[in-house]
C-alpha cells in the first residue's frame, strides 16, 4: 500500500520501479501467519527453529504463499528479484548436505515462478557469504553458487554489512560473484562490525542528524494519520471500524500516537520511560492482532486487507521505537566514532557515519546499496550524499 500511494503521488509506473522481496525467515507478521496456518491445520512443512526462538522455511509451498501475498500487496504481476534469506546458522543446525538440498530445491521452485512470469529473477541473502570459516558445514558462497548455477533465474546475492573489520571477506564475494556475472547487493546498509560486535549505525547518529523534534513530530503524525484510517476502514457489515468498537463497547487499541505522546511529549527522555513505553506498546499490539484476528473470523475484515494494517501500523510504532532508541544511544554510543577515524579521518560531523557508508561500499564494487532502507532520517542524507556526487537521483 506504501509504495503504491508513493508511486500514485509521484507520478511513477511500475516499470521504472524495481520491486524486490526477502523471503525465508519468519518474523512479524509472517510468525503470526504461520501461527494461524497451524491453528486451522495447515501447517507449513520444514520449519526449523534456530538459537533465540528465530525460525526459517525454506519450503516451496512457504515461499509460495510469501510471493503470491506480495504480489497481491503491491497489485502487481511480476517481482524483479526474490531473495532466499540463509541464516549464518542453517548449516550448522541442518548439516550441509541437508542445507544444501533444501537451498536447491528452493532454487528449483523459484526457477519455476521466474518459467511463467510472476518473478524476473532470484537470489540469496546471507551473511554467511561474508565469513570465512573451516567448519564442514558452513555454507561458503562457492558451495552456495555450485548448487544453484544452473537455473537461469538466479541473478543476485545479498548481505547486510557496511564497515568490516578484518576477517570478513567481502574482496573474495565481490571477485567471486563478478567472476559469475553475479551483481552485489547491500540491503539496510546500517551495520558495521566494532571490536567484534555488531552495531546499528542507525543507533548512532550524529548530532547533526537533523532537528530531532521535527522528526519526532513526523513519526508521530504518521502514526497519528495510519490509526485514522484504520478506525474509517469500512467492514463488511458497512459499519466503519471505529463504529463497531464503540458499539461494541470495545476500547480502540489503535492509540500508539497518545500513548507515545502520554509517556514523552515534550519531556527529556528516559530509558525508563522507554521501557515502560516499549511494554505498553508490546501490548497495545497483541490487542490489535487479537481484534483483527476476531473480525477476520466473523467475516467483517478482509485476511489480507487486515494483515496489511496490522503490519503498516507495526512498522511505524517500529520506527518511533528506533527514533527513541537513537536520542537514548547517542551519549552511550561514543565508540562508533571509532569507524569514523578509521575510514574517513578528518571528515566533518555534519556528514553522517551512516551516509559516507555508502560511498565506502560503492567503492568496493558493490551494484545496489540503497536497498531496503526504510528509516527517513537515514535515506534523506544519502540522497544529499548521492547529489553531491552528481548523481542523478530521478534515474
Amino acid at each position: 500500500n506504501r509504495a503504491n500511494k508513493m508511486a500514485e503521488q509521484n507520478g511513477w509506473k511500475a516499470d521504472g520501479i524495481v520491486f524486490m522481496v526477502r523471503s525465508g525467515m519468519i518474523l512479524g507478521r509472517t510468525e503470526r501467519l504461520v501461527h494461524e496456518m497451524t491453528k486451522r491445520n495447515r501447517p507449513f512443512e520444514d520449519i526449523v527453529e534456530l538459537r533465540g526462538g528465530k525460525k526459517v522455511c525454506l519450503h516451496p509451498e512457504f515461499l509460495h504463499d510469501r510471493l503470491i501475498r506480495s504480489l497481491h500487496r503491491l497489485g502487481l504481476k511480476t517481482l524483479d528479484l526474490f531473495f532466499i534469506r540463509i541464516p549464518l546458522e542453517l548449516g550448522s543446525v541442518l548439516g550441509a548436505e541437508e542445507c544444501m538440498d533444501r537451498i536447491h530445491r528452493a532454487g528449483r521452485f523459484l526457477q519455476g515462478q521466474c518459467d511463467t512470469g510472476k518473478l524476473n529473477g532470484f537470489g540469496l541473502s546471507s551473511q554467511s557469504l561474508l565469513c570465512a570459516s573451516d567448519d564442514r558445514n558452513f555454507l561458503s558462497l562457492d558451495k552456495l553458487f555450485r548448487r544453484l548455477k544452473d537455473f537461469p533465474g538466479f541473478s543476485g546475492i545479498e548481505f547486510h554489512a557496511n564497515f568490516l573489520e578484518p576477517g570478513f571477506c567481502l574482496k573474495t564475494v565481490i571477485e567471486t560473484a563478478k567472476g559469475n556475472g553475479l551483481p552485489l547487493f547491500s540491503g539496510s546498509p546500517l551495520r558495521a562490525q566494532l571490536n567484534g560486535e555488531e552495531r546499528l549505525l542507525v543507533g548512532a547518529p550524529t548530532a547533526q542528524m537533523g532537528n530531532t523534534k521535527d522528526v519526532k513530530k513526523e513519526v508521530l503524525q504518521k502514526i497519528k494519520i495510519k490509526e485514522e484510517e484504520i478506525h474509517t476502514t469500512v467492514l463488511a457489515d458497512g459499519r466503519t471500524i471505529e463504529e463497531m468498537l464503540r458499539q461494541s463497547g470495545i476500547p480502540s487499541p489503535f492509540k500508539g500516537h497518545s500513548l507515545i505522546e502520554h509517556f514523552f511529549g515534550d519531556e527529556v527522555e528516559s530509558k525508563k520511560k522507554f521501557f515502560q513505553m516499549d511494554n505498553r506498546l508490546g501490548e497495545m499490539v497483541e490487542q490489535i492482532e487479537f481484534l483483527g484476528e476476531q473480525m477476520v473470523r466473523t467475516g467483517l475484515w478482509d485476511d489480507n486487507d487486515k494483515n496489511d494494517a496490522v503490519s503498516e501500523i507495526q512498522t511505524l510504532l517500529s520506527e518511533a521505537r528506533n527514533f527513541y532508541r537513537m536520542r537514548l544511544r547517542i551519549e552511550l554510543d561514543d565508540g562508533i566514532d571509532q569507524l569514523r577515524e578509521q575510514y574517513f579521518p578528518g571528515t566533518s560531523p555534519s556528514v553522517s557515519l551512516q551516509a559516507l557508508g555508502i560511498q565506502w561500499l560503492w567503492g568496493q564494487g558493490i551494484d545496489v546499496v540503497l536497498n531496503g532502507m526504510r528509516h527517513p532520517s537515514y535515506v534523506q542524507e544519502a540522497c544529499k550524499l548521492m547529489q553531491k556526487n552528481g548523481l542523478d537521483l530521478n534515474g
